[in-house]
């Protein structure tokens, strides 16, 4: 971890990655470490530098001495497997998503913690997932999200966190740890609060499925940069088979998957997160997972030529730090009865102006707002924004437009935005410091029949329907390179 990025061999850049092993334990074809040699080689090739690799360790299942070691070798396989290839293992091992209420819950889970942090401390390319997406089961409360949050259960869960981080820490100190969280704040009999949850931890991960519409409100709920450690989307994709998978609504076809990772790796990358991960390399013989870039037999599917571009692209040049210079703050409001909704409607509105014009900011719970560093230009609060007629439930109810007021705001706060006038309207647009003063400019094109325009450094580039676009210049504002993507 350096920073707000992580580095390889001291260089910065935005990463972009796959998941090679998605099996539990030895139950699939795919526990082989040929096929996790095939798999990190390919990835390699086509320009992965990150795989999240999900094992769903649980002691209980492999009680025989035997089975236990043959567990723990095909993790050493993946883990220094990856290594071979130059790929960063982020290596998740507990199973289930329901974390422990009782200590001896919690000290039985951060024993196991500790001792895969310990196994694996000389590994360079190595991050630490503890938990996948973690949940907090409770009694079951009023259905919806009218009483979804309240502080005992965020203390609860803070408690598990804070010894979970420091498990990890303790088996290789300095190791980045975190823990990727599901979509969504939960449900009437589950409970969690992510961004209170993830401060303890050395980065912050989100997971996204679905529509490019929600993707920035969803992972910036916990893009905690402003404190100073990244941010990054560790699960994202699109089930290629309908019929092999539980949600439907997951099912896209190749050219709207594509839609997709284009969109989501421009905010991704644009919002200054240190990289992306798509839930599968190869699918599984068995057929149960169908997120994959390559069937089975590893030939691949058309859109990997798509991810493939995206990643060899946004990872040919070094990025430099980037501290945010907006944090919007989650009110306590959000753990009152009925408090969460009236909270959300803010939050996303604050989300969609901010992206919009295009700032680097970051999204922050009160309880860590005497962290905000002195140097951030402009501080937003979810109850400052509800105050000034941000909080209706629907966008017509509201007497302001929320794009223009908040412009208002980053102006007479002087903060830099990305946004420039000829810039189109639905346009993304999101601007990244590159090492050495340069910048990178990365652009969304969301209209599905028309080409747009954009200029930067007295260049022009042309982007057709659902495409991006990448403009690089140097410090002198000469141009690098530009290409559509």
């Amino acid at each position: 971890v350096d920073g707000t990025y992580f580095t390889i061999d001291g260089r910065k850049s935005f990463w972009i990655g796959a998941q090679a092993f998605v099996a539990r334990q030895t139950a699939y074809t795919s526990a082989s470490a040929l096929r996790l040699y095939r798999d990190f080689k390919s990835m390699r090739e086509a320009g992965m530098r990150i795989s999240r690799n999900f094992f769903g360790w649980n002691p209980g299942d492999v009680s025989d001495s035997d089975e236990r070691e043959r567990v723990l070798r095909l993790m050493d396989a993946c883990v220094l497997l990856s290594q071979k290839f130059g790929i960063v293992n982020y290596f998740n091992a507990v199973c289930g998503n329901e974390i422990p209420r009782t200590l001896d819950g919690i000290s039985a889970e951060a024993r196991d913690v500790e001792m895969f942090a310990r196994r694996y401390r000389n590994v360079p390319g190595f991050l630490m997932d503890v938990r996948n997406e973690p949940r907090l089961a409770c009694a079951k409360r009023p259905t919806g999200q009218e009483a979804m949050s309240d502080h005992s259960l965020a203390d609860a869960f803070s408690a598990w966190s804070r010894a979970v981080a420091d498990a990890a820490a303790r088996g290789r100190p300095g190791i980045g740890v975190a823990t990727g969280w599901s979509q969504g704040w939960g449900w009437a009999s589950a409970y969690k609060d992510p961004p209170t949850a993830v401060l303890p931890f050395s980065f912050t991960d989100c997971h996204y499925y679905g529509e490019n519409s929600s993707h920035l409100a969803e992972i910036k709920k916990i893009d905690q940069r402003i404190l100073g450690r990244p941010a990054v989307m560790g699960e994202c994709g699109v089930a290629f088979n309908p019929e092999r998978i539980q949600y439907s609504d997951s099912f896209a076809t190749e050219e709207e998957a594509a839609r997709r990772y284009r969109c989501q790796a421009v905010q991704t990358f644009g919002s200054g997160y240190a990289f992306m991960c798509n839930y599968g390399w190869t699918d599984h013989i068995e057929g149960n997972l169908t997120f994959a870039f390559r069937h089975w037999d590893g030939n691949p599917r058309e859109v990997l030529k798509v991810y493939s571009k995206l990643a060899k692209a946004f990872s040919s040049f070094e990025v430099g730090e980037s501290r945010p210079e907006v944090a919007l703050v989650l009110s306590d409001a959000r753990f009152v009865r009925g408090g969460l909704n009236r909270v959300l409607n803010v939050y996303r509105r604050a989300v969609d102006a901010l992206s919009w014009w295009g700032v680097n900011y970051s999204v922050i719970p009160k309880c860590a707002k005497t962290r905000i560093p002195d140097d951030v230009r402009l501080v937003l609060d979810t109850a400052q924004l509800a105050a000034a007629g941000l909080e209706g439930a629907c966008d017509e109810d509201l007497k302001i437009d929320p794009r223009a007021y908040v412009g208002d705001m980053l102006a007479k706060a002087g903060v830099v935005v990305s946004r420039q006038a000829g810039d189109a309207d639905a346009l993304g647009v999101f601007r990244v410091p590159m090492k050495g003063g340069g910048e990178a400019w990365a652009f969304w094109n969301p209209n599905r029949q028309a080409p747009v325009s954009v200029e930067r450094g007295g260049r022009r580039l042309v982007i057709g329907p659902d495409r991006a676009g990448l403009i690089r210049l140097s410090a002198d504002g000469s141009l690098i390179g530009m290409e559509e993507l």
